[in-house]
């Protein structure tokens, strides 16, 4: 059997083992790590595979690419809504000066 055939397979995470721990006090079962075994052995909160790195950043691109869209729209929105105000008072203004000039 060739060193290829003998490569073990991680039953928690379904991932190639790529090391071993050596420790005495290391139960059997845990001897034998994947890469995210490893990631959880030593700090899970400061680590991460580099798959779900990228996956992260891809996500926290989308979500704020979305959150500027959303910032855009409301800001065409109140431009709008000044446009349609203005709109309206020019014309209450010309009424004002109509009603001046018939006045004079």
């Amino acid at each position: 059997m060739s060193l290829k055939e003998q490569r073990r397979i991680c039953s928690k995470h379904q991932l190639e083992i790529t090391t071993i721990d050596l420790k005495q006090s290391t139960p059997k079962d845990d001897k034998y790590l994947c890469t995210k075994c490893l990631i959880e052995k030593i700090d899970i909160q400061n680590m991460a595979l580099m798959d779900e790195t990228q996956f992260m950043i891809k996500e926290m691109k989308f979500k704020q690419q979305t959150f500027e869209l959303k910032e855009k729209q409301k800001r065409i929105e109140k431009q709008k809504q000044m446009e349609c105000m203005i709109k309206g008072f020019k014309v209450q203004v010309e009424e004002i000066f109509d009603k001046i000039l018939t006045n004079i």
